[in-house]
This record gives structure tokens, sequence and C-alpha cells, in this order.
């Protein structure tokens, strides 16, 4: 929870209209009810639909009660799409789990049944675990490739530079040459 300090920091901070703007952003992106927050907060729906629209300002405990409530949701709304996720994830190894049962043979015993089952999901785990690794290799050698292409590119340059170089130096020895026997009247 926010303290009073922070609260007025955060009013210096912020225009009444930013802040007012910014709260309605997220109560409206989160889905929440101007009346929960204002009940929560403990002030009227309309002071809170004031302050949104930033037509009056509220006192710094206010505000910190105000901020206190987004940041429980905020806080509560991590901890879902969090939980979501890992529903997913178990959704998703479980539908694998059940497409490999579905496809061998189940052992009638159920001790047998559960060693089967235990073996079949070290079995996703493993090959999981494999595909994970494999990916990762293949980022770290795609990123060692891509500078090895880099530093080929850069000694392409340089060759490129040192070849010029020598070309414009071999015509100046020529032309000292031209210049020297031009001097010494031996004929070109």
């Amino acid at each position: 929870m926010l303290d009073l300090n922070e609260a007025a920091e955060h009013m210096r901070l912020y225009t009444l209209k930013q802040r007012g703007r910014q709260l309605r952003k997220y109560r409206r992106e989160w889905g929440i009810d101007i009346d929960y927050v204002a009940r929560v907060a403990e002030l009227s729906k309309s002071t809170l639909s004031r302050f949104e629209r930033g037509l009056n300002d509220v006192k710094v405990e206010t505000y910190a009660r105000i901020l206190a409530v987004i940041e429980q949701i905020g806080e509560a709304r991590a901890e879902v799409l969090e939980f979501l996720v890992r529903l997913e994830t178990a959704r998703k190894e479980g539908k694998e789990l059940l497409a490999a049962l579905a496809y061998s043979p189940v052992p009638d015993n159920a001790e047998e049944r559960k060693t089967w089952i235990a073996e079949e999901t070290k079995k996703q785990i493993e090959r999981r675990e494999r595909q994970s690794f494999s990916e990762s290799m293949k980022e770290r050698y795609e990123a060692q490739i891509a500078e090895l292409e880099k530093r080929i590119a850069e000694l392409r340059d340089l060759l490129q530079l040192e070849t010029q170089a020598a070309l414009k130096e071999s015509e100046r020895d020529e032309l000292r040459e031209k210049i020297k026997s031009r001097d010494s009247g031996e004929p070109e």
C-alpha cells in the first residue's frame, strides 16, 4: 500500500487531469466498475467521477486510498493472469499425455497402470526438455553464426581496403619508375 508521502509525490509530479485519466484508463482496461473503486477507496461515486474527469482534486489521504485500490487490483489481476498461464500450460501438458495414453496399450493391473502412467509422464517431460534444449541451442548457434557473419563482413571490408591500398601503392611505384626513367633520359 502506498503511504501519504508517495501519494503526495505522485500528486506533485502529475497534474489532476493526468492522474484522473490514468485512473480511468486502468479502471476501464481492467473492467473495474467505478462503484467498486469508490466503495473500496471510501468515497462517493460522484467524487471519484469528478476526479477522473479532472474537475475536482482530492486530499492526499484520499488519493493514497485510490492508489492503494488500483495497486491491489493490479496485483490481483497479475495473479489471475499468472494462474491462467499455469492453467493453460497444464491443459496442454494434459492433452499431450492423454494423446500418448490414447495410442498406447494400457495395462489392466492397477499397479502396472500407475507405473505405466508415471513412465509416460516422464517421457513427455523428457521430450519437452529435449525440445526446449534444442530450441535454446538453436538460438545460441544462430547468435554465434550472426556474430561470425558480422566478423566475416568486417574482414571482407578490411581486405578490400588493403587491396585498394596495395593497388594505389603499385600505381605510385609505377609512376615513380616512369618519372625516374624520364628524368634519367631512358626510353619508356
